[in-house]
Order: structure tokens, then C-alpha cells, then sequence
């Protein structure tokens, strides 16, 4: 994220509530939620294209320079971006899961119908996280 430091950490903080309140919904409020919510549309493209890519690197920190002047909140904006890294993957990975049990499952024409016109889960995003 190209946000000062005090807003990065406010963002992040708000993201990562956001995320553990979704992924805390039973499936029958998920779905729902997330179908109907287009900022969550919006999130995922977000996400995926700023997103660091596992072969980024933090910024290395240069003593004395600005990285080392704010090191408690570049320690704690680098703890909730690894944070949102791994609610991200929960999240994605409830997306692309059209069942959670036997009683709870979307049907696989309903699944692709909903996902597909909500562009929550497009080749398009999935492929472009894991661009080399």
C-alpha cells in the first residue's frame, strides 16, 4: 500500500476487521454478504494487483534513514500486512469453496452463475497473483 504510515496502519487495522468479520459469517450470511457488497469486488482487483508478490522482499532498512525513524510502526505495519496476507488466503479460499458441508453448498451452476456476475472470481484474478 502508497499510504503515509499513520493511514497504512488505520487501513490495514480496517481491513483485516473487515476480512476476520466475513470469515467469521456461517455461509448462509457469507454468501449473501459478499454477493451483494461490490466493495468486495473492488477489494479483491485491489488487493491482487498491489498485493506483494512472495518473491518481494520488505524494503531492506537503511540505518538512520526513514524506515529506521518509524521502526515501531514499519514492525507493526509489516505484522498486519503478513496478517491480511493470510486472512486474504482464508478469504480466497472461502470463495472459491462452493461447499462448506453437506447442508451447506451452493450448486455448482448457482456457484459459477453468482461468482461470475458479481466478477469476484475471474481466471483473470486468480492467475494475476501469481504472476512471475
Amino acid at each position: 500500500m502508497h499510504l503515509p504510515e499513520d493511514k497504512r496502519i488505520v487501513t490495514l487495522r480496517q481491513i483485516i476487521r473487515d476480512l476476520r468479520k466475513l470469515l467469521k459469517m456461517p455461509h448462509s450470511r457469507f454468501w449473501p454478504s459478499v454477493l451483494q457488497d461490490p466493495s468486495v469486488a473492488v477489494f479483491l482487483d485491489s488487493y491482487l494487483r498491489a498485493a506483494p508478490r512472495p518473491f518481494e522482499a520488505f524494503a531492506p532498512r537503511v540505518p538512520g534513514g526513514e524506515a529506521d525513524a518509524d521502526d515501531e510502526d514499519t514492525d507493526e505495519g509489516r505484522t498486519l500486512e503478513t496478517q491480511l496476507e493470510q486472512l486474504f488466503l482464508k478469504f480466497f479460499s472461502r470463495l472459491v469453496t462452493r461447499s462448506e458441508s453437506q447442508t451447506t453448498l451452493l450448486s455448482s451452476e448457482g456457484y459459477a452463475k453468482h461468482v461470475s456476475k458479481a466478477g469476484l472470481v475471474t481466471s483473470t484474478k486468480r492467475m494475476g497473483h501469481f504472476d512471475f
